[in-house]
């Protein structure tokens, strides 16, 4: 008689083991900045009452207003999209009244970068919903062969820079990690379906600063490559 008791506290110390070791190995929490892959713009619902979104939505207005000397007033968000890269890429469209229109507010479109984990918030591109003219130019727009006019702070430059970044250290034996310091040159061209980043990066490996030269490859698709890796002490 004195065996059953004793047989059933093995079996819960295992199972409650069991249940541990499942808790350790799930999925990371929303807070990991490693939380998401890389995929299409997905339609937010319910923005109106999103005070973050608002929040966005009038940081958008007023870089414009910075970047463009102009002087729009921000009315009202209306629809928002979101899509996962290295951080979140928020496209917004907004309602904006300026002095021009005598009140009447005019429909754009934004597009707003944020790493939360790196405190990072960038306008990319704010343009009047229906035009081709952007006042911050996107690197996949343009002819085939064209060459693109880029702000630092550019999404796609940033991400070309992490790419490269990523491949120099798996080619790496280092037990030190790369760390980007800066990107100090950097040009896009455009070439049929893809974009193409040619890159200068001052990179750090423990206390010791290096140049990388990089020629980075993006597809319509997301799709990543990397070659031409150089590294100058």
């Amino acid at each position: 008689m004195m065996w059953w008791p004793r047989i059933i506290i093995i079996v819960l110390f295992a199972s409650g083991s069991v249940s541990e070791r499942s808790c350790v190995l799930g999925a990371p929490t929303s807070s990991s900045p490693l939380m998401g892959q890389p995929g299409g713009r997905q339609k937010i619902t319910g923005v109106q009452n999103d005070v973050q979104l608002e929040s966005l939505a009038k940081f958008a207005v007023d870089q414009h207003n910075v970047k463009q000397n102009s002087s729009l007033e921000y009315v009202r968000l209306v629809s928002a999209e979101q899509q996962v890269v290295s951080g979140t890429m928020y496209y917004l469209d907004l309602e904006a009244t300026n002095h021009s229109s005598r009140g009447t507010a005019n429909l754009y479109e934004a597009k707003v970068w944020v790493k939360p984990w790196q405190h990072f918030k960038s306008l990319e591109e704010f343009k009047e919903k229906g035009s081709t003219q952007p006042s911050h130019m996107e690197p996949n727009s343009g002819e085939a062969g064209s060459a693109q006019q880029l702000s630092p702070n550019d999404a796609g430059v940033h991400e070309a820079a992490e790419q490269a970044l990523k491949t120099l250290q798996q080619r790496s034996n280092s037990l030190f990690p790369y760390e980007l310091k800066k990107v100090t040159s950097f040009s896009a061209q455009v070439n049929g379906m893809q974009t193409c980043y040619n890159l200068t990066l001052n990179v750090q490996r423990g206390s010791k600063e290096e140049q990388l030269e990089a020629r980075v490859a993006r597809t319509n698709d997301g799709h990543w490559t990397v070659d031409n890796l150089h590294i100058h002490s």
